[in-house]
């Protein structure tokens, strides 16, 4: 009986040879890697172990909402996309609108550039029956070219005054941290400013004009 025994152990406990790990419900395929192990425990019982690899998920990355260049309107401002994000751009004057990105003239407004397209802030004195001081000249943009119009003015800074954005200014527009207004000659400008040239960015498009600065 003892050498019986014996025998039947060892029977159990030797390799089988048409054992295949796949009996066991091991998964095959992309991503997993399996790796299986038989031991014996001192009560002569066998222990199957499998040590599973598996690739971690891809971390896809969340498209940014737009592409830098990309305009777009908010309910009071223009906007531009940079590195990834739409910010204000442009504040647009009241009763004016934005469209397709980019701040719109209002209604009827009035010109306010001369017949050699000189833009200056005296032609807007009585336009819209707003006076000098609700009103100002401020460039619209329209098929990447730029036009000057009479608007109603954007924040109380006058010619020349500092100026952290656009909407520091009557006119909205803030080149190098100095508030423009429109001229045609230093006599139209306040006390301590003069008229010169000046180039700055409306939009995505420079415009080339003569602006109030202060005196150096």
């Amino acid at each position: 009986m003892r050498w019986l025994l014996l025998v039947l152990v060892a029977g159990c406990t030797s390799a089988n040879p048409h054992f295949h790990k796949g009996d066991l419900g091991t998964t095959e395929g992309p991503g997993f890697d399996a790796a299986m192990s038989t031991t014996s425990s001192s009560d002569g019982a066998v222990k199957l172990s499998t040590d599973a690899a598996v690739d971690p998920p891809v971390d896809a990355a969340v498209p940014p909402p737009c592409t830098d260049g990309d305009r777009t309107c908010s309910t009071v401002a223009s906007e531009l996309c940079t590195d990834g994000t739409y910010a204000v751009d442009r504040y647009c004057p009241l009763t004016s609108a934005c469209s397709e990105g980019y701040c719109q003239a209002p209604p009827n407004a009035t010109p306010c550039s001369t017949i050699d397209g000189t833009a200056t802030e005296t032609l807007c004195a009585t336009s819209m029956g707003m006076g000098t001081g609700n009103v100002s000249c401020q460039p619209f943009v329209g098929n990447g070219m730029v036009v000057w119009d009479c608007a109603p003015a954007i924040g109380s800074g006058g010619a020349g005054k500092s100026c952290n954005s656009g909407y520091d200014c009557r006119s909205g527009i803030c080149a190098d941290h100095a508030c423009f207004r429109a001229c045609a000659s230093s006599t139209e400008c306040p006390q301590g400013t003069q008229c010169q040239d000046l180039s700055f960015d409306v939009e995505g498009v420079t415009v080339d004009t003569t602006g109030c600065v202060p005196q150096t």
